[in-house]
């Protein structure tokens, strides 16, 4: 497992690795279709030279079978791509049978990492499993070592570029300047969520508040006593990634994403 909880990732990003019997079994059956289609091809060109006589029912036949075998080739290929992995058959078409199997067993890892893992392991069902669209990782159930299953999400990514704020901001936090047209998304404390993190609600509250500016103290100036704010720099502020990503501390020390909390 590669990312984390509240870990902004990219689209295409890797998240996690998961080995399954029946990628391997799929992988496997490509191969074996592939090395199929590439005899009756072989057979069928033979069969076509000049100096080769056959009876015509012969050539139809071996021409039937290389049909037959490329569209075998061509749905267990589709059966790949359902899962996630790019490419084609043709980008084996003319590769040696050892090179086909070495490439099927690092298929969907790229650059280093693929580098990484050539020759450690030989296993063939490896699965890689990336990022559909730029976003948060909200939610992250996964562990090493644990079943999992495509009816059971165990990973959730919110688009964040998708995400407005609403604040309610004390009036006298409140600047004069008036904005308009601004996306915004109303926000809420999911309450069972807290609750099962033990975090309190004005933990929550100060931290959303602290977007727009809190006041922390205040400083005399000549005979004026002015109030002190804080705020996040404008860098933050303005960027619902970094907002999102935020962390609120539970009393058990596990830093839970913002998002993960407010609907």
């Amino acid at each position: 497992m590669t990312s984390q909880w509240g870990q902004f990732v990219k689209a295409g990003e890797l998240l996690v690795i998961i080995e399954a019997g029946d990628v391997g079994k799929l992988k496997s059956e490509f191969a074996r279709s592939l090395f199929d289609w590439r005899f009756k091809e072989r057979t069928v060109e033979r069969y076509r030279e000049p100096s080769d006589t056959i009876p015509m029912k012969q050539l139809l036949d071996a021409e039937g079978g290389l049909k037959a075998a490329k569209v075998a080739m061509l749905s267990i290929e589709q059966a790949l791509v359902n899962l996630g992995y790019r490419f084609l058959w043709s980008d084996f078409a003319n590769m040696s049978e050892d090179y086909v199997m070495l490439e099927l067993r690092t298929l969907g890892f790229d650059g280093d990492f693929k580098k990484s893992i050539e020759g450690l392991t030989a296993s063939s069902n490896l699965l890689p499993v990336r990022a559909p669209s730029d976003g948060v990782i909200i939610g992250n159930d996964a562990s090493i070592g644990e079943a999992v299953s495509s009816e059971n999400p165990f990973m959730e990514i919110l688009d964040v570029s998708r995400v407005w704020i609403v604040l309610d901001v004390r009036k006298e936090d409140a600047s004069t300047e008036q904005v308009f047209g601004q996306p915004i998304l109303q926000v809420k404390i999911i309450q069972d969520v807290i609750a099962r993190y033990g975090i309190a609600a004005k933990d929550i509250l100060a931290l959303v508040e602290a977007i727009s500016g809190t006041e922390v103290g205040s400083i005399n100036e000549g005979q004026y006593l002015l109030p002190l704010a804080a705020r996040l720099s404008e860098e933050i502020r303005s960027n619902p990634d970094a907002i999102g990503a935020m962390l609120v501390a539970s009393p058990t020390g596990e830093q839970v994403p913002l998002l993960r909390l407010l609907l």
